[in-house]
Parts: structure tokens; sequence; C-alpha cells
């Protein structure tokens, strides 16, 4: 499959990333500096939602956890003065400001711009889009540009995610000890 997509890796322009975020705090100074202006709003809410607590470490999952995302039109924070249809949007720009913020979204964009093999299979896959006159929808391509974003992470090409020795660094058969005891378990183990 090598030969399909010949090795051309060419990263992009380098993004350049903000300074390090260490608190919220720190997030909110870099938005309100640096813009965009409609992200300032939103963490302005996220002060009052904090209930004048001190802001937290800048993790996308720690803000996750304070302000889940709401599952079947329940209002996952009653306590906020907001109601549900307000919370998801305020949410998003805030997880959206954290991420302009710590540089993932910078990040992002920068993986994506990579000339790759990945960038090479995409475009394949683009081709057959509904909006090229293909036959898959559009946003079936979503999962595979999400996998090419973490292959990409890890320093794999498509050639080398198919391989069966790629994620499995050792496959000797584990030593059983005590046959006497296992050996049930032990006689499962092909040798």
């Amino acid at each position: 499959m090598k030969h399909l997509f010949p090795s051309k890796a060419k990263s992009a322009t380098p993004v350049q990333a903000p300074p390090q975020m260490e608190t919220m705090q720190d997030v909110i100074d870099y938005i309100d500096t640096h813009g965009p202006a409609h992200l300032a709003g939103p963490l302005k809410t996220l002060r009052r939602n904090l209930f004048g607590a001190p802001p937290r470490t800048v993790k996308i999952a720690e803000f996750d956890t304070m302000f889940p995302k709401s599952v079947g039109g329940i209002h996952p924070r009653p306590d906020l003065p907001q109601k549900l249809s307000a919370y998801k949007p305020w949410r998003e720009k805030c997880r959206n400001a954290i991420k302009k913020a710590t540089g993932a979204e910078a990040e992002k964009q920068e993986l994506r711009a990579r000339q790759d093999g990945w960038s090479d299979l995409l475009g394949a896959a683009n081709l057959h889009t509904a909006a090229n006159g293909g036959l898959i929808p559009k946003q079936s391509i979503s999962p595979l540009a999400t996998f090419a974003d973490i292959c990409r992470r890890a320093g794999l090409e498509p050639w080398d995610s198919g391989s069966p020795r790629s994620h499995r660094p050792d496959r000797r058969r584990p030593a059983c000890k005590d046959r006497a005891r296992g050996g049930a378990l032990c006689a499962k183990i092909p040798e």
C-alpha cells in the first residue's frame, strides 16, 4: 500500500502557540487581549457561573466535569442562572475559547494542513462525497479525519496503521508458571 501513498510528508507553516496557560484567568486575559471578541462575553458568564471561586486549571476535561454536556434535554447544572437553551451555546463558546487560548485549535489546524499520506487519503475519500457527485454523505468522512488527526499525532501514515504489529510491540505468549492451579487458563493460550 506504500506505493499508493508515496511519503511526501511536509509540515505546514508553523502556527505560533499562545503563551503557557495555567489557570482559567490566563484564558480570560488572553481572549480579552487577543480576541476574538465574541468569546469574551461567554467567559464573563463563566466568572459568574464559578460563583466567585478562583479560576481553576485550564483543562478541557476539568471544564467538562464542571459544566457537563446536556443529555436528553435535561439541564446538567440547574443551579446556574441559565436556561438550557442558553447553556448549550455558552458551553461550546467557552470550550472554543479554552482551545484557542491553549493552542489546541492551532495544533489541530496545523495537523490538518499537513501534506502527507493522510491528506491524500482524505482527498480521495472527499472525491466520493455527495458534494462532489459521489454517493457518500460528506459528514461520514468526519470519523476518518478524526482518525487521521490521531495517527498524525502518533507519527503514523496510512500504510502504518493497518499493520498487525504496529499497535502490539510484543505478542509473545505469557508464561504460565503454575499449570496445576491455572491449567484451564494456560491451556487456552496458543503456543
